[in-house]
């Protein structure tokens, strides 16, 4: 076979890897709920046998500027994150990174309550896009009494301006810890998504546009 056989052999086979590993690391998505302008969907992924989630919206007459603001205020979280009652920040890396500590409602009758150590991410990738990586880091806190540390949570948000308007959309896939079956978390995983991008669209809404 001549050198450049090979070359063109060696990039077709890259290429086949790349495809293969983009596809298998995009969940097949499943539309579970539409309503009052938010789509949500759910899919299985190998990281957990809960179910992973992802809600999309658009918030009219708001920018990524707009929505990021609401986002990075951490004690503000409990006006609109859902399940979280309390929320602060216990480390600030650099000017885009803070770990965050967050108490959450329990997610079943009888379960103890959950708490996060989140770190959260901004990544301004052009003037109108944005991404907020949330990443769960439950060593960087000791255990609390009374709580179950959430042990993973991966996901984000990716913020898009499209025209006057912001796109939103918040994904992610976390295991509530303990003995919450997947088959009780799995029945709740449409709902905090859901209020999740509603009360975040409505607080957002109500401040003024910052461009």
């Amino acid at each position: 076979m001549s050198k450049l056989l090979m070359q063109i052999f060696l990039h077709a086979a890259l290429l086949l890897v790349s495809l293969q590993t983009a596809l298998a690391a995009e969940p097949d998505w499943s539309l579970e709920k539409s309503a009052q302008g938010i789509n949500v969907y759910t899919a299985h992924t190998e990281k957990t046998s809960h179910l992973a989630f992802r809600a999309e919206s658009v918030i009219p007459g708001r920018s990524v500027n707009d929505v990021l603001t609401v986002i990075k205020d951490v004690p503000g979280l409990v006006n609109w994150l859902h399940t979280c009652y309390e929320a602060e920040q216990v480390a600030l890396e650099g000017d885009a990174v803070q770990i965050i500590y967050m108490k959450n409602e329990s997610p079943a009758l009888l379960v103890s309550e959950r708490d996060m150590v989140l770190r959260m991410e901004i990544q301004r990738q052009t003037a109108d896009k944005a991404a907020v990586i949330l990443t769960g880091v439950p060593e960087r806190l000791p255990a609390k009494k009374d709580f179950v540390r959430i042990p993973l949570f991966e996901g984000g948000w990716t913020l898009e301006n499209v025209g006057n308007d912001v796109k939103v959309v918040y994904s992610a896939v976390m295991d509530p810890g303990g003995s919450v079956p997947a088959a009780v978390s799995n029945m709740m995983v449409v709902k905090m998504p859901f209020e999740t991008v509603r009360k975040l669209s409505d607080v957002v809404s109500k401040k003024p546009r910052e461009g």
